[in-house]
């Protein structure tokens, strides 16, 4: 066994150039490394073992089962930086030799021997990152083919002291060239990345590019100081698959010539110094040259890397591109010169320079032969983040909002607040500060009109027992205090008198506490009862003025009447009163990343409050950080839209229920759309999907942007997966509703003709473009060849089948009468049940009718027009009284539409001139509607 124990991995240490042997310089052993390896697995032939670190040979012998060796201590001083940066990226190289007799001995390089059979490496990088301690298992490979040996080592890796130290590990993994210039065959080419200010020698290099193939793909990094060992260079680290951070106009093809090398370097580096380097591009150097022969420099680039995404919060890593440009000596940096040691050819510029414009060359890019561009790719790894993520309450002092550092609340998607508790205890401070008469009074009422059971003189006594009794134990609670002993017996009293007193008044029950509508606005909506709708929204907001559920709804109908800034106000207050409100964030964000950059500011915090919570929500998740991209990019913050889209393809491989999430929207806020339907969109894309949502928000602008950022391909670009843009109708559909929603009718329907143009008739077009025709000119017959044709299609909109109803009731009842029934079971509400009964009076059904009219009243009763209906079939009937009565209430609930109002004053007009008095009829006339004498 030959073992070489003192020989220094150090440039330092070079041997002098006399002839006499140098005595090695004392070794600082502070901080040593050992290695011990065991040996496991019989060779089939003899063999050698090598044992190389830094390309040299520490340790040489046979090959046999159950030896333990120790080649003693690897010559490392880990508490001097070039020792400890050269323990960081150089492994323990393993070689298996056969012992071959040779007559003519030829000196190779160890890892260029032809007669090594096997390999592997040690990865010391545990022991650098701390670890005293390092036991590993390492099987051999064969050198060619990466298959198992058979044979395997232990190898105990041990440090004494372990080390410590505060610099930050950069891992650098030189991946991979695409859409290289064609050249020679059996070229490969070298590259180097310059950190200048950051280690000595500037110049990272990464050695010769790999040849895989499909039979031997390359499927793990490589060392570069052992690629020369075939597989058993191969590391321990999977190729990584992640995102790429990369232009616009790049675009990788199987069919290009791509080149991989999937090296990998590793240093330690002070991380306020990479911090401050990051601000600025890292110039990387490629070069071709022959794999064999002699040296011919075939082509030689160079490019500016780009890894400012690792100044982003809580970034461990990230995978960046960057376009390439004919190297050329005098754009050489003046403190590192050239990367790479080869010589520049004077014929200068490759051939594939000439086959493109003069505006490309003159840029210097390269591209391939089908005008590609040339680009590289590379990754940056950290052991730790440089920029930590900020505390989640901290990210609401953009928004002027205070949030305690002990409130660990965690974001909502309800709309809807607890209701207060109904029975408050009474408070013994209050009782003696005002004898306890108000607090008594109040929760006797209370409990006397609860439930809806019928008040008799049992259920009050029990109430009042039950006060009174409850009353007189709080009274014996009260203590003496500073006062005589006369005196506190007189508040006794008063305070039993005060109670029975209000026992004697609270027999009267309390009406029932007036709630909220849950649906009214949005069902009023849909039949077009503008009125009706703008009650409610009122109403609820008055009802629960500190809920975010009713503000929310008033913010979004002032944004359709285009009152933007009471929008905005509204938001504002609704945002500081409920700031952990997803919903609220997304609403305030959609009005004000396009304003002034403090507006900007301001949304950008609301929507990075938003993407926080539930990771397991696929929609909700994908949606937040497509809007926080898009607003990034907007903004021009290359950086941090890169780190949104890639959390945003995260979040849409999960599953996807689009239906259900927009359900748990209309069930949370009460507002349903009413010729725009979200639900019919295909899930495709994410940012589609937030464009549709931030729709529904009535964020008009921010869903132009996240389509803009569809048609651009962000969702695509760089992705891992490598997907596709497939542009589809969707987005016409989308931006076709936008247009409708501002009343821009004649430019949606223009969008959904070009749609339609380019990708045919489908069922989400059909649909838009009859809402189109039915806004601009109402139901007419173009209406009803539309809605054949969407229904052909497959589309559904229950608003717009009852308006077909309303308008072919007359001419072909049944009809009607299925799209009535159509549309109630689409959204069942007070509307459509009135156009069902509308139908069946037609019909000649006039029982259905008067039932599905009566049922409409309940469900609506500010419905005028069913109270008016039903006063029509009174009037049939002859039925005065209730006609009278039905007639009074459709005047007090609010307008009747205009063709009731004629029905009505025609069957007066017959009722009166056969059955009815004169004054009678006078009673029933509909002046008061009409605005004429009868």
């Amino acid at each position: 066994m030959r073992s070489v124990l003192n020989l220094r991995p150090r440039a330092a240490r070079q041997s002098s150039s006399q002839e006499e042997a140098v005595e090695p310089a004392p070794f600082n052993d502070t901080n040593t490394v050992t290695l011990s390896l065991d040996l496991m697995g019989e060779s089939e032939e003899e063999a050698l073992l090598l044992v190389l670190f830094n390309d040299q040979v520490i340790l040489e012998t046979k090959w046999e089962d159950g030896v333990s060796l120790n080649p003693d201590v690897l010559q490392l001083d880990l508490s001097q930086p070039e020792d400890l940066c050269l323990a960081t990226d150089t492994p323990v190289i393993l070689i298996l030799r056969t012992i071959v007799a040779s007559k003519t001995p030829k000196k190779y390089e160890p890892m260029l021997h032809p007669d090594n059979k096997a390999g592997a490496n040690i990865d010391i990088l545990p022991i650098v990152l701390g670890q005293s301690e390092l036991t590993i298992n390492v099987p051999l490979v064969f050198i060619k083919t990466g298959k198992d040996t058979g044979l395997s080592l232990n190898a105990t890796v041990k440090s004494e002291p372990a080390i410590q130290h505060d610099n930050v590990l950069v891992t650098l993994t030189m991946l991979s060239a695409h859409c290289m210039p064609t050249v020679k065959e059996g070229t490969a080419y070298l590259s180097a990345l310059a950190l200048d200010d950051l280690v000595d020698p500037a110049a990272v290099k990464f050695g010769m590019s790999q040849t895989p193939s499909d039979e031997d793909p390359i499927n793990k990094l490589v060392w570069p100081n052992a690629s020369a060992l075939g597989h058993g260079a191969k590391t321990g680290y999977d190729f990584p698959d992640d995102d790429i951070f990369m232009e616009s106009n790049l675009k990788c093809s199987d069919n290009c010539n791509n080149v991989h090398w999937k090296s990998v370097k590793r240093l330690l580096i002070d991380k306020e110094a990479l911090r401050s380097r990051l601000e600025t591009h890292f110039v990387i150097e490629i070069a071709a040259i022959p794999r064999t022969g002699k040296m011919e420099l075939r082509g030689r680039y160079t490019g500016l890397v780009d890894a400012a995404v690792l100044l982003q919060p809580d970034q461990y890593g990230v995978t960046t591109s960057t376009r390439l440009i004919f190297y050329m000596e005098e754009n050489k940096l003046p403190n590192v010169g050239s990367l790479l040691e080869v010589r520049t050819p004077q014929s200068g510029k490759a051939s594939a320079r000439s086959k493109h414009s003069k505006a490309e060359t003159k840029e210097g890019f390269v591209y391939d032969e089908q005008g590609h561009s040339a680009f590289i790719t590379m990754r940056f790894d950290l052991s730790e983040p440089l920029v930590e993520n900020p505390n989640f309450n901290s990210l609401f002092e953009p928004l002027d909002i205070v949030i305690a550092d002990d409130d660990e609340s965690k974001l909502k998607e309800e709309l809807q607040l607890e209701p207060s508790p109904e029975d408050p205890t009474i408070d013994v401070r209050r009782i003696r500060k005002e004898c306890g008469a108000l607090a008594v009074h109040r929760e006797l009422s209370e409990l006397a009109s609860r439930g809806p059971m019928t008040m008799n003189q049992s259920i009050k006594r029990t109430a009042a027992n039950r006060l009174l009794s409850r009353v007189r134990t709080m009274v014996k609670q009260f203590s003496p205090e500073e006062c005589a002993n006369i005196e506190w017996q007189e508040t006794v009293t008063a305070h039993h008198a005060a109670s029975r007193q209000a026992v004697t008044a609270s027999f009267r029950p309390q009406p029932p506490r007036i709630r909220q509508s849950l649906n009214g606005a949005s069902d009023a909506a849909m039949a077009g009862k503008k009125e009706i709708a703008q009650y409610y929204i009122e109403r609820n907001v008055k009802l629960a003025p500190n809920q975010p559920r009713p503000i929310l709804a008033k913010a979004i109908h002032c944004l359709e009447l285009r009152h933007d800034t009471e929008a905005r106000d509204l938001l504002m207050q609704a945002v500081k009163a409920h700031p952990k409100n997803r919903y609220l964030l997304w609403a305030f964000a959609a009005q004000e990343f396009n304003k002034d950059e403090d507006a900007a500011q301001k949304a950008t915090a609301a929507l990075t409050i938003a993407v926080k919570g539930d990771y397991s929500d696929g929609p909700t998740i994908s949606i937040a950080w497509a809007a926080l991209h898009t607003v990034h990019h907007y903004l021009k913050n290359e950086h941090a839209a890169f780190v949104a889209v890639r959390e945003m393809r995260k979040a849409f491989e999960l599953p996807i229920n689009w239906k259900g999430f927009l359900k748990k929207w209309e069930e949370s806020s009460g507002i349903k759309e009413v010729f725009y339907m979200p639900s019919s969109l295909e899930v495709d894309d994410p940012f589609v999907l937030a464009a549709a949502f931030f729709l529904s928000l009535r964020g008009y602008a921010l869903a132009e942007s996240l389509l803009q950022c569809y048609e651009q391909g962000c969702s695509v670009r760089g992705s891992r997966l490598g997907l596709e843009l497939n542009l589809g109708p969707n987005i016409y559909y989308v931006r076709a509703a936008s247009l409708l929603l501002r009343r821009h009718h004649d430019e949606a329907l223009n969008m959904v003709n070009s749609g339609t143009l380019r990708f045919g008739p489908c069922a989400i077009l059909s649909q838009i473009r009859l809402a189109c025709l039915f806004a601009m000119n109402g139901w007419d017959e173009e209406c009803e060849t539309a809605l054949i044709e969407a229904e052909k299609a497959g589309a559904e909109c229950a608003a717009l089948l009852m308006q077909a109803a309303l308008a072919g009731m007359r001419s072909e009842p049944a009809v009607a009468l299925q799209r009535a029934a159509r549309a109630h079971k689409m959204a069942s509400n007070a509307y459509t049940a009135l156009t069902v009964g509308r139908v069946y009076s037609k019909l000649g059904e006039r029982g259905l009718a008067e039932r599905w009219a009566a049922a409409a009243v309940q469900l609506e009763p500010l419905l005028a027009d069913g109270w008016a209906f039903l006063a029509g079939l009174a009037l049939y009937r002859r039925d005065a009284d209730k006609a009278r009565a039905m007639l009074h209430t459709a005047k007090q609930a609010g307008e009747i539409s205009p063709d009731l109002k004629e029905k009505i004053k025609t069957m007066i007009s017959i009722v009166d001139a056969r059955t009815l008095s004169h004054s009678l009829a006078k009673e029933l006339c509909l002046c008061e509607w009409c605005g004429q004498e009868e």
